[in-house]
């Protein structure tokens, strides 16, 4: 467990910083944050066996309304990272132009 550790931490970081290099951090940190979720959520499953375990569960007790709702964050967290992705920029906040990356705006202050 210590070797997948010091395997993916520094994928991790390199993912992160890839990730603040391309967008702001109002974009990117969410986007960033949901994806390793997803990531989580599919590793875990499959390296613990959880999804195999579930259908026996569900084949026993007939009631598979907690898979459902499993299934459906899933899919709300995928159709989020899909929505923020495609509307990226189509937007302008407070009325005013992006600064283009790596510029900076002029910062008007009187001094009292």
């Amino acid at each position: 467990m210590l070797l997948g550790a010091v395997i993916c931490a520094p994928a991790n970081v390199t993912l992160m910083n890839l990730t603040f290099e391309e967008s702001d951090a109002a974009y990117g940190m969410p986007l960033y944050q949901a994806i390793i979720l997803l990531a989580t959520m599919v590793s875990g499953g499959l390296f613990y066996n959880e999804f195999s375990t579930w259908i026996d569960e569900v084949t026993a007790a007939g009631e598979p309304g907690w898979i459902v709702g499993f299934v459906t964050g899933i899919v709300t967290l995928v159709m989020g990272i899909v929505l923020v992705a495609t509307t990226r920029g189509s937007h302008v906040v407070g009325g005013e132009e992006p600064t283009p990356r790596g510029a900076t705006k002029p910062c008007y202050t009187a001094l009292v």
